[in-house]
């Protein structure tokens, strides 16, 4: 997801970066991973890490 309009999740936000994160499933469990993001990406107010 992020403003890049190739993204499947499109946000218009000047806070997004142009490719933001991901969602992806692993081993049967959803996570999500930040693209370097410059701003970072938050999970329920929290940063990713890692």
């Amino acid at each position: 997801m992020g403003r890049d309009e190739g993204c499947m999740a499109q946000i218009v936000d000047d806070q997004i970066s142009r490719k933001h994160a991901q969602i992806r499933c692993v081993a049967g469990r959803y996570v999500a991973l930040d693209m370097r993001s410059a701003n970072g990406t938050l999970v329920n107010g929290r940063p990713l890490t890692g």
